[in-house]
């Protein structure tokens, strides 16, 4: 009996040990499985943060080449009023200094457009307000061009 009764209690040992190790490895799975569901999380995360981050890349893309394009629209605007400043008719000392100053304000103007656009320090809201104010004086030279 002595040998049925060690015999039984090894095999309980035994049973007892495989419970154990199922126990340990059940453990280690569910361990492994929130580590992969946090790093899912982070990955998630990191997919909105670089999606964000795409979104924003390209808002400013389309703001660099609206800005971009407002200084080469002003600059051709610029141009075509020189040239119609040029082909004004002058029959008076007078109507020559005007065109003159018209031709130096326009040629000001045109410089102050390129700073702006090379103007690497600027803001963006910066570039934006001044080329809004060096728009408006080429309307109001616009007008004065008109008007002559």
């Amino acid at each position: 009996m002595n040998r049925i009764a060690t015999l039984t209690l090894a095999l309980g040992f035994a049973a007892a040990l495989q419970g154990c190790a199922i126990t340990e490895l059940q453990n280690d799975n569910a361990s492994a499985e929130a580590r992969i569901k946090s790093r899912e999380a982070e990955l998630a995360a990191e997919q909105r943060t670089q999606r964000d981050l795409v979104a924003q890349r390209d808002r400013l893309r389309e703001d660099l080449a609206r800005t971009e394009m407002n200084a080469a629209q002003l600059q051709a605007q610029l141009d075509r009023m020189s040239q119609a400043n040029e082909s004004t008719p002058v029959n008076t000392p007078r109507q020559r200094e005007l065109r003159n100053q018209r031709a130096q304000q326009l040629s000001d103007a045109a410089k102050q457009a390129q700073a702006l656009d090379r103007d690497a320090t600027l803001s963006r809201q910066e570039k934006a307000r001044q080329l809004q104010v060096l728009k408006d004086k080429t309307r109001k030279m616009l007008d004065v061009l008109l008007q002559g």
